[in-house]
């Protein structure tokens, strides 16, 4: 869906990640995280959001 548009808005960027963080996707959410050309309140909230809810395997 995403891929169709030209420029994706800060709206979109947070969206996109924290769609990934809710169906437990956090590879995919950290590559949109990173790729996003601003992070903001929003953007850090659903990171750290769906680390709590799907664990943070990124530390073992």
């Amino acid at each position: 869906m995403f891929e169709s548009m030209k420029t994706l808005t800060q709206v979109s960027w947070n969206a996109i990640i924290d769609a990934q963080m809710k169906i437990g996707d956090t590879h995919k959410a950290v590559i949109a995280f990173q790729q996003a050309p601003e992070k903001n309140v929003i953007s850090w909230t659903s990171m750290m959001t769906g680390y709590v809810r799907n664990g943070c395997d990124f530390l073992n």
